[in-house]
């Protein structure tokens, strides 16, 4: 596993992934190897890999918020919203100030027609972490003008 953080750090992702992988098949059940695997096709924007490890972990009985978040956010993106607004709640359920998960969760609940429940998570969201908010103001600011 150190080899394959080692080849990450440098910048080679091929070799990283090939070590990731061997120590998968040599132990099928390694955490570390299919967090590895996972991060890996995340930055590659392989996310139906990168969704088949993080649910591999999911089912191992992991459990983080950041994984709960970044399964979500890749369910999301691939429009399965029901699957989504679940894991950015346990994602909530580990860490209730996870002011990303609180944002995401806020327009998965909005693109499903639930608007004063997704502004709910939003307030929150902000009130944690205001600069969640510079992006949209940019944009709408941009937009007016």
């Amino acid at each position: 596993m150190n080899l394959g953080l080692a080849y990450w750090k440098m910048g080679d992702r091929d070799s990283a992934g090939i070590t990731f992988s061997g120590a998968l098949e040599a132990d099928p059940e390694s955490v570390d190897a299919l967090r590895g695997l996972a991060a890996l096709a995340i930055e590659r924007e392989d996310f139906e890999a990168a969704l088949d490890c993080q649910a591999k972990l999911i089912d191992r009985g992991e459990r983080s918020p950041e994984l709960f978040y970044n399964t979500g956010l890749i369910l999301q993106k691939g429009g399965q919203m029901d699957d989504a607004i679940r894991l950015y709640r346990e994602a909530l359920s580990e860490r209730p100030d996870f002011p990303e998960a609180l944002l995401n969760l806020g327009h998965a609940l909005k693109s499903q027609g639930h608007t004063e429940e997704a502004r709910l998570y939003w307030s929150q969201a902000l009130a944690a972490k205001p600069e969640l908010a510079e992006g949209y103001f940019d944009a709408s600011t941009a937009a007016a003008q």
